[in-house]
């Protein structure tokens, strides 16, 4: 079983983190402080919580949002990562406030999907969208377009795989802009 979200581009994610960063006061900062806004999340998002558990309560996975009951879970091990500025480690706590951000807010956003035959597609996929707004989050667009990947990686604190993955879609966007083919910029 998949589920469906309602559909939204990369530019309306980017936008939304951009909003974001406003409300969250860390617009013109480049290494976003993710724990910090992790740890205010009952005040940003309202009702909202988050709780650290020992790893072996989550054994499959690094965190965990569960919307029906508005809590975020995160493994000791991942918050004190984060902490220590592990790049996979804060891309994971981003990606999940995404989910709050962009799942959170309405809870007949997400939908158990049971028609196999229709695939979902990337801009329907909760999981590309958390992925997507954490990326636009902590590596912005307008910011660390033209930097090198090592000097997005030290200077924004994430990881090398995410800042290899925004630099590929920021191209596959230029080649979009300009008329040329591209894969989507999904």
């Amino acid at each position: 079983m998949m589920y469906r979200t309602p559909g939204t581009s990369r530019i309306k994610l980017r936008q939304k983190t951009k909003e974001f960063r406003e409300q969250t006061q860390v617009k013109d900062l480049r290494c976003i402080p993710i724990v910090r806004i992790l740890e205010t999340l009952p005040h940003v998002f309202n009702g909202w919580n988050y709780e650290v558990v020992d790893d072996w309560k989550l054994p499959k996975c690094h965190a965990k949002t569960i919307i029906d009951e508005k809590t975020v879970l995160l493994r000791q091990s991942v918050y004190d990562g984060a902490c220590l500025k592990s790049g996979r480690d804060r891309m994971t706590i981003a990606h999940e406030i995404a989910h709050v951000a962009i799942h959170g807010q309405n809870p007949l956003a997400l939908n158990r999907d049971f028609d196999q035959d229709r695939p979902i597609r990337a801009f329907e996929d909760p999981e590309w969208q958390a992925k997507c707004w954490s990326g636009e989050l902590m590596m912005p667009k307008e910011y660390v377009e033209g930097w090198d990947v090592l000097d997005i990686v030290e200077i924004c604190g994430v990881s090398r795989e995410a800042a290899e993955y925004q630099k590929k879609k920021w191209k596959e966007e230029r080649g979009k802009r300009k008329g040329t083919k591209s894969r989507s910029t999904i």
